[in-house]
């Protein structure tokens, strides 16, 4: 969160969500079967994001994808055990 600016009653307001960077990746929704297995042992989620080595993403952070934002689920697996691209599991933030 950013910060808040002086308003004219002499308070100030909230500071919006600021964008850290952007970087170039793949959403993918996982299939019915994954979700499923996902909401019986109480790990749900909504995406992947793969994304490539490049980036570290810190657990603290939240993602934008299509003007929703989204919070990290676990850790982050190397796909293809070769270190370039790299999957996290998304959940939807609930506003």
């Amino acid at each position: 969160m950013g910060e808040g600016e002086e308003d004219d009653s002499g308070g100030f307001t909230d500071g919006g969500p600021v964008t850290d960077f952007v970087m170039d990746c793949f959403v993918d929704t996982p299939s019915s079967q994954e979700q499923y297995n996902a909401m019986q042992l109480k790990n749900s989620f909504d995406r992947y994001l793969y994304y490539p080595s490049d980036y570290t993403l810190l657990n603290d952070r939240y993602i934008r994808f299509d003007n929703v934002e989204y919070e990290q689920v676990g850790k982050s697996l190397d796909q293809g055990g070769q270190g370039e691209i790299y999957r996290i599991k998304l959940r939807e933030v609930k506003l």
